[in-house]
């Protein structure tokens, strides 16, 4: 699973200028948003927006953390550092269930304001 996150992460780098433009745009509609209207439920440029910061965040996380994960343990003969690749390892592992519960929540919360708009 971490090869497949490295290699998603490597094939969206070059999005990377686009996931900022993205995550200005949201910035910018949430703040028009919260300048214009009083009711934010009912504002559909604060929701979008809202999702569009989460979705572009989430890009920036993947791209900037699986870009070069370390090598697989079994590769190396050398024991305390095949030990120390375990360890490394087993951080990315948690830091890529992180990753994919923090997508779960985008992707739920996405789903509930669109519901919630439409």
């Amino acid at each position: 699973m971490l090869e497949k996150l490295s290699r998603l992460a490597i094939r969206l780098t070059p999005w990377k200028p686009l996931l900022f433009l993205v995550l200005f745009g949201s910035l910018l509609a949430v703040c028009a948003a919260l300048f214009q209207s009083v009711l934010l439920e009912t504002s559909p440029m604060f929701m979008f927006g809202l999702v569009g910061i989460l979705w572009s965040l989430t890009g920036f996380m993947l791209i900037a953390n699986f870009q070069h994960i370390p090598e697989k343990p079994e590769e190396c003969p050398h024991f305390f550092r095949r030990q120390l690749l375990k360890i490394k390892r087993f951080g990315y592992w948690l830091l890529a269930l992180f990753f994919l519960l923090a997508t779960l929540g985008v992707l739920v919360t996405t789903f509930r304001l669109i519901r919630l708009y439409l």
